[in-house]
């Protein structure tokens, strides 16, 4: 049984390992779809979108960095943001109805310009082209806001769950030889004839039908509106692990050359602006139908390997005649916590919330708080929080399947972060490069599994399993990532180093989130449940000393 297991394994992986080749091949010779000429269509597409009865407001499509907007305190945490090399792009400056005049609504509008409601007959859109070749990239939007009531806050309450599933690399609608580097149009609303008439622009401006994506935001989800009876949204971009970082750094800096994004609300007199009521009649979007996630086919074959891995490791840090390290081994579940922020924004009961990166629709009732969190995605972390204090000959041995190789995963990933409520990604390692023993690719280096090899040895299982060891100081170890704390411990894809205040010490405590990224068989993030669960053992005095 367990062969025949690992080879259909094996054998998904190979045929996963030839379509990337054939992708990153087809990108590298600069095959990508059919020029539409996508810019030189956008005054014909603005025009026809005013014709159908639309007021154009333009917003920008631009970078956002979390550890910077955090760095300036416009933002009290980064949301766990996965570190560069992976990146997220923004709507911003997409306000256009929104009260920026009455307290306390004025100041929560000019605090956050990537925020927005939307009037119930309203639309935004993208035009533009999609990232450059990656392991992954995903549109969504979220609510990051509902509307409050007499039973518990009459302002909005925090919810941080997403409208419906990401529009990915697997499932966008483009054209061309592979997802990438490709034409696009991306229409985000709640109402019915809105989108029909935002398609017909489209189509009049030479748009074909095959690259036009509509995102439904569904009033009995979210409620629509202007003013404390709407919700409150942002829309983000993810691209992740990218054939070429030069190439994605080029697309996240300049993304306003790369996608234009306009507010679209309609109107009945163009002589006068519009105002927060609808002028066309209710026809609102349904809810969406959500991928279904799990194939049946687990990793579980591979646990008694996983479970060799663990003995060779503790073996050689904690035995009674090696170093003889105190050590314990942390859990890893899904990330949940009791939020700890302060009440940062007035009239949002943010503290003494959950915190649960998982089940959007769920979460959403639970009145919990999911963080923007992804459907493509599992957020497994680990608990409780350690620290890796200078004096201490502290580390962590991370351990596990790399998911990538049982292809329950487009790519995986482990990424650190420092302070229990800013949560400062300060380094991340991705599955292509967990077999490099710097880690840094930019394609893999060594056989796969090496690094689990270094402990184990030549086990037959070691080609699906990884090992990392994280520690202050690597010292010229292989498969060894250092956590320097300095203001320039973690890449910055552009600009200068983060100038941040010194709230980030060195004794401050830490903690991981492993994230696996979109199975290629459904399209959305692996039911967790078919997983081996990544694991951590920590070695040092801490947890003794508690």
């Amino acid at each position: 049984m367990k062969g025949n297991v690992l080879k259909s394994l094996g054998l998904a992986v190979v045929l996963t390992a030839v379509t990337l080749v054939i992708v990153a091949s087809g990108a590298s010779a600069d095959k990508k779809g059919p020029d539409l000429n996508w810019q030189e269509k956008v005054p014909k597409f603005t025009q026809a979108l005013e014709a159908s009865g639309f007021s154009l407001h333009e917003a920008e499509f631009a970078y956002f960095d979390f550890v910077d907007v955090n760095c300036q305190n416009k933002m009290f945490t980064t949301l766990a943001n996965n570190p560069w090399p992976n990146a997220y792009m923004v709507m911003t400056d997409t306000q256009r109805l929104e009260d920026h005049r009455t307290p306390p609504y004025d100041k929560f509008w000019d605090k956050f310009p990537w925020f927005w409601q939307l009037r119930e007959d309203e639309a935004f859109v993208l035009v533009g082209q999609t990232p450059p070749a990656a392991r992954y990239f995903s549109f969504q939007t979220t609510i990051m806001l509902v509307p409050g009531d007499e039973w518990t806050t009459t302002n909005w309450k925090p919810v941080g769950t997403n409208v419906g599933d990401n529009t990915n690399n697997l499932t966008i609608r483009t054209i061309g030889p592979d997802p990438f580097e490709a034409p696009m149009v991306y229409i985000i609303t709640g109402n019915r004839e809105t989108e029909r008439r935002v398609r017909a622009a489209a189509r009049a401006a030479g748009y074909p039908d095959a690259i036009i994506n509509v995102e439904t935001v569904s009033p009995k989800i979210a409620p629509l509106g202007i003013g404390p009876q709407g919700s409150v949204f942002v829309t983000a971009a993810r691209a992740a692990v990218a054939d070429d970082k030069g190439a994605l750094n080029d697309y996240i800096i300049n993304a306003n050359q790369y996608m234009k994004a306009f507010r679209l609300t309609p109107v009945d007199d163009p002589s006068r602006p519009p105002g927060p009521e609808p002028v066309l009649p209710t026809d609102p979007e349904p809810v969406p139908v959500l991928r279904v996630k799990g194939t049946g086919q687990t990793e579980m074959e591979l646990w008694p390997a996983a479970q060799r891995l663990r003995k060779a490791i503790l073996t050689r840090y904690a035995m009674p005649d090696s170093p003889d390290y105190d050590f314990k081994e942390l859990d890893t579940k899904i990330w949940t916590m009791e939020i700890p922020f302060p009440e940062d924004i007035p009239g949002l009961p943010i503290s003494g919330m959950t915190l649960t990166a998982e089940k959007p629709y769920a979460t959403l009732q639970r009145g919990a708080f999911m963080g923007g969190g992804t459907r493509d995605n599992n957020y497994l972390a680990t608990y409780p929080n350690f620290k890796l204090l200078p004096e201490d000959d502290a580390f962590v041995i991370l351990y596990g399947v790399n998911h990538q190789t049982t292809n329950k995963a487009s790519y995986g990933s482990f990424s650190l972060y420092l302070d229990a409520i800013r949560w400062v990604g300060i380094g991340t390692k991705t599955s292509p490069n967990f077999d490099d023993p710097d880690g840094d690719g930019p394609l893999p280096a060594g056989r796969p599994g090496d690094s689990a090899r270094y402990y184990l040895g030549d086990d037959p299982d070691a080609q699906y399993l990884y090992a990392w060891k994280v520690a202050r100081h690597c010292n010229g170890e292989p498969f060894c990532m250092e956590t320097a704390v300095e203001n320039t411990w973690f890449e910055r894809p552009a600009g200068p180093p983060y100038q941040c205040p010194r709230w980030l010490t060195a004794d401050d405590e830490i903690f991981f989130i492993f994230r696996n990224y979109m199975e290629p068989a459904t399209k959305v993030g692996p039911d967790d449940n078919e997983l081996v669960y990544d694991r951590a053992i920590y070695f040092g005095p801490y947890f003794t000393e508690q």
